[in-house]
C-alpha cells in the first residue's frame, strides 16, 4: 500500500475545508447538542459565521480550531436562550433503552454517552467535547471557550466523574488503560 495514498491532503480553499471537515464538525456538534439535526444546524451556523469572518478579516491561521470555537460559543449562546423550553429527564436508563432497543452494544454505549452528555451543564459538555472528542489540550480548550485553565480542569474532572458513573462507560475507560481517560 502506498503511504502517500493514506496522507490527508490539506484543503486549498474554504469549500474544500468544509467538505473535508463536515463529518467531523457534525460529530462535534452532536457531542454538544445530543441531536443530529441540531448538530448539523450548529455546524452550518458556525461555517457561515467563519466564512463571513474570513471574508472580512482574512483566513484564520487555524481554521478547524476557529470553527470549533465558533461552534462552542454558538452552542452556549443557544443554551442561554433556550433554557426555559428544554425538558431534561433524570432517567438516563430510560433514554438509553428507548433509543437503543434494536441496536448493537456499541450503539448502546453511544446512547449512554449521549444521554449523560445531555445531563452535563453546557460548559462541562463543551469541555468534554473539546478535550476528549476534539483532542485539544487544556490550554486550547480554555482559549476556545474563553475560560481559565483551572475552570477547564474542574469542568473536565466533574464531567468525567459523571461519565464514569455509567457502568458500560466505566468498562470502556478501564479497557483503555491508565492513559485512556
Amino acid at each position: 500500500m502506498d503511504v502517500r495514498a493514506c496522507r490527508v491532503v490539506a484543503p486549498t480553499s474554504f469549500e474544500e475545508f468544509v467538505t473535508q471537515k463536515w463529518p467531523e464538525l457534525v460529530r462535534f456538534g452532536f457531542a454538544l447538542t445530543g441531536e443530529w439535526a441540531s448538530a448539523e444546524d450548529l455546524a452550518q451556523v458556525a461555517v457561515i459565521a467563519v466564512d463571513r469572518r474570513r471574508r472580512k478579516a482574512g483566513e484564520p491561521t487555524h481554521l478547524l480550531a476557529f470553527t470549533r470555537r465558533v461552534m462552542v460559543r454558538t452552542f452556549l449562546g443557544w443554551r442561554r436562550r433556550r433554557w426555559a423550553t428544554e425538558v431534561v429527564t433524570d432517567n438516563v436508563d430510560e433514554l438509553a433503552t428507548e433509543s437503543a432497543a434494536a441496536e448493537s452494544d456499541r450503539v448502546d454505549v453511544q446512547v449512554d454517552v449521549a444521554a449523560v452528555l445531555l445531563r452535563l451543564p453546557p460548559r462541562q459538555r463543551a469541555v468534554i467535547a473539546l478535550r476528549y472528542l476534539a483532542d485539544l489540550s487544556e490550554a486550547d480548550t480554555a482559549e476556545a471557550i474563553g475560560i481559565s485553565l483551572g475552570a477547564v480542569k474542574t469542568h473536565a474532572s466533574r464531567g468525567l466523574r459523571a461519565l464514569r458513573s455509567i457502568p458500560s462507560i466505566r468498562e470502556l475507560i478501564e479497557e483503555a488503560g491508565p492513559g485512556g481517560q
